[in-house]
């Protein structure tokens, strides 16, 4: 394993494209009335119904409304509606079959199932694609064109974790000229669009002053926003820099964070 990947690949699984990871935790009563309605998804996805049998896969992928969570038969359900041409069912079989859940782990049918929901405009599958390519260490070559071309490809479905990518690329001169304002543009995109990584990278310009002037102020809110997001790097970097500053200017950041979030709320 090469260093690109020791430094990348942590990052890049915690924004994979399972959108379920980001869903907030229900209540008792939230979770019954899940579990009735997944009785009647699952006879419909008996029946045939393909959006049933994603719904379904989707139940036993997350271990949600009563369902434990079953690696197996989630692939038994995403794999019927990929093969009736969900799109969003083939992403996730590619996502399975890329990480060894469900199936046995094979990349090639990882990158089968990516591309066939790409065809179709599935912006994960986009991504995906583009982090095969990036990293290059999946039985695939890296080319950083193609992954810039699938992670640009992703953005304009608005991906957010596209946009980090982008930014994380021009930042790290990857393939390009280095060009620290467009990994800003980028990330600032990304963070619009709650993606903790880019959250995240935002912090650490302002923290080291890298392509901005430093704001330490601005840089907590930054890892403030995206440690809210369960991501563990920033939360690391968030209680590092609040042990540096003064209770004044942690409250300041907190103001700034209340006012990104109450923005983001309005559109």
């Amino acid at each position: 394993m090469n260093l690109k990947t020791l430094i990348l690949a942590p990052l890049l699984g915690l924004c994979l494209s399972n959108a379920f990871a980001q869903q907030k935790l229900r209540t008792p009563a939230e979770e019954k009335e899940l579990a009735d309605a997944l009785v009647k998804v699952q006879r419909a996805a008996e029946r045939g119904h393909v959006r049933s049998m994603v719904d379904l896969g989707r139940a036993y992928l997350m271990g949600a409304g009563g369902y434990a969570q079953d690696y197996a038969k989630a692939a038994t359900w995403y794999l019927k509606a990929a093969e009736l041409g969900d799109a969003e069912a083939q992403n996730e079989v590619g996502e399975l079959y890329d990480e060894g859940n469900g199936f046995l782990q094979d990349y090639k049918k990882a990158h089968y199932w990516y591309e066939k929901a790409a065809a179709q405009g599935n912006a994960w599958a986009m991504y995906n694609l583009g982090n095969i390519y990036w990293v290059g260490e999946r039985g695939f070559p890296a080319d950083v064109v193609k992954a810039r071309t699938y992670f640009e490809r992703a953005a304009a479905n608005y991906n957010s974790t596209a946009f980090w990518a982008l930014g994380a690329i021009y930042f790290h001169a990857d393939g390009v000229k280095k060009d620290i304002g467009k990994a800003k543009d980028y990330w600032e995109r990304g963070a619009k669009l709650r993606c903790a990584l880019s959250a995240r990278s935002l912090g650490v310009l302002y923290r080291d002053g890298m392509g901005v002037k430093r704001d330490a102020v601005t840089a907590l809110m930054w890892f403030r926003i995206a440690a809210k997001r369960n991501l563990k790097i920033a939360v690391a970097d968030r209680d590092a820099l609040e042990k540096s500053l003064s209770k004044e200017q942690v409250e300041r950041a907190k103001g700034l964070e209340a006012a990104w979030v109450a923005q983001l709320e309005r559109k």
